[in-house]
């Protein structure tokens, strides 16, 4: 009796950790999307930057995302091309900033100008 005991253990156990390892793995990589509770926002910006990429290969949206990096497991910074202008964002979960401009010189000095 121990010994069956012991035997569907040793099956049940190791499966039951791998369906939670999976799981996991699918909501961190958002193949599944948990309820949300309280005032935080089911999605974050970089998804909807990512919803705008495909959006703009289809031709529908001025927005063309053209690269994003992530700097943090919660910041990135993306290059987007909107109407013929590129910028600079800097994207975290709650807050979206436009941090410089393609056209805008003054903003972004360069590293000779910096030097003192």
């Amino acid at each position: 009796m121990l010994n069956e005991f012991v035997a569907r253990l040793a099956i049940a156990l190791p499966l039951t950790c791998l369906a939670a390892v999976l799981v996991l793995l699918a909501v961190r990589r958002g193949w599944l999307s948990l309820p949300s509770f309280g005032s935080r926002p089911a999605r974050s910006d970089w998804k909807s930057l990512v919803r705008a990429r495909r959006n703009a290969a289809e031709g529908d949206t001025p927005l063309h995302v053209l690269s994003v990096r992530a700097l943090t497991p919660a910041a990135r910074v993306a290059v987007v091309n909107f109407r013929g202008r590129e910028l600079l964002l800097g994207v975290n979960g709650q807050s979206l900033v436009v941090l410089a401009s393609a056209d805008d010189s003054a903003s972004c000095p360069s590293r000779a100008e910096r030097q003192p």
